[in-house]
């Protein structure tokens, strides 16, 4: 157990890659931790974990609880460092200002930066947060809830004083919550718990609970179980990506690579079938295809594992027509 001012982490450290990194963008600083086993070749579901007043709780600390359980469920943990959630930033927050929008941006810009150099599932992002990591944590899933599949706030803080209504609401149908508190935590974080939950579920969230007897512990496995949950009914095992994505006119040479899941076992056959574009299937794993005419041209998947068990995907290439000088569209000659 590694002992911190009031905080321990309980949980057992993980066996996969740890990096402290600089953000491209902003040029602060964030934790990754990349789960073992980690394969270029799958995609893998992101969890964004916001840590707690300093210096009683840091984003590093939040790669270590998360390691052993991203390791079993196959995540990569994000844990941006705040400036903001300290013991010298607003207790209880009341309004948004200059240090906490710069906050915001950096963990928004860390997410762009993790996602273009890592093998991310953009299907299946959770927003997870602990302590006072939850005033921003509710912002950010209130303001950007186009980014994230799913919310989790752990033991976390909450004010209504920076939270737009009308906002939040857009994102009520599409973003299952899950709220964990203690009934011997900090009363603060307990009723703003409550308060949260309230609050959710007047916009119209689907919230579940779960209240504890203890104080303020950490206890990421609840919100691990609840992703995989979420998961379980939305994730897609297979995609399909176009290079490039089908803006550039006819005639036209496109790729298509097999974006997998990491449920996916060791794949024995990929079966691509290219509608009216070919009678002749592939069995590339990354076939290249010259699409000649414009128009719109289904293609399908079909991945075959070791064990038998088939996945498939779909996708439509539309390619448009070369316009002239004067705008209008005008096929391509082909001898």
């Amino acid at each position: 157990m590694t002992m911190l001012a009031g905080c321990p982490i309980p949980q057992s450290p993980g066996k996969g890659k740890t990096q402290y990194r600089q953000c491209r963008t902003t040029n602060r600083n964030y934790w990754l931790y990349k789960p073992a086993n980690y394969n270029n070749e799958r995609r893998y579901p992101l969890v964004v974990t916001l840590h707690g007043m300093k210096p009683y709780d840091v984003s590093r600390h939040h790669v270590e609880m998360w390691g052993s359980l991203a390791d079993r469920h196959g995540f990569i943990i994000l844990a941006p460092e705040l400036s903001t959630s300290d013991s010298f930033g607003q207790f209880p927050l009341r309004h948004m200002g200059a240090a906490e929008n710069h906050d915001v941006q950096h963990v928004l810009a860390c997410m762009d930066e993790v996602m273009a150099d890592c093998e991310v599932d953009r299907n299946a992002v959770m927003m997870s947060s602990w302590s006072m990591g939850g005033y921003l944590a509710h912002f950010i899933m209130t303001e950007y809830g186009h980014r994230f599949t799913c919310f989790a706030p752990l033991q976390s803080n909450f004010s209504t004083d920076v939270l737009n209504p009308s906002k939040a609401r857009q994102w009520s149908t599409r973003i299952p919550m899950f709220v964990f508190y203690g009934t011997a935590d900090f009363p603060a974080v307990t009723n703003e718990s409550k308060d949260a939950i309230e609050w959710y579920r007047r916009l119209g969230y689907t919230v579940s609970t779960k209240k504890e007897a203890i104080g303020h512990q950490r206890h990421p496995e609840l919100a691990a179980e609840f992703f995989e949950n979420v998961l379980s009914r939305r994730q897609r095992n297979v995609d399909i990506v176009v290079t490039p994505p089908g803006t550039e006119p006819a005639p036209l040479a496109v790729n298509l690579w097999p974006a997998l899941s990491s449920k996916i076992g060791d794949v024995k056959t990929y079966i691509w079938d290219f509608g009216r574009l070919s009678e002749i299937p592939s069995y590339q794993k990354s076939p290249n295809v010259l699409i000649r005419q414009p128009g719109e041209y289904p293609i399908k998947l079909t991945v075959v594992d070791k064990a038998g068990v088939r996945y498939t995907a779909a996708t439509t290439l539309r390619v448009p027509a070369v316009k002239s000088a004067q705008g209008t569209s005008l096929a391509p000659h082909t001898p």
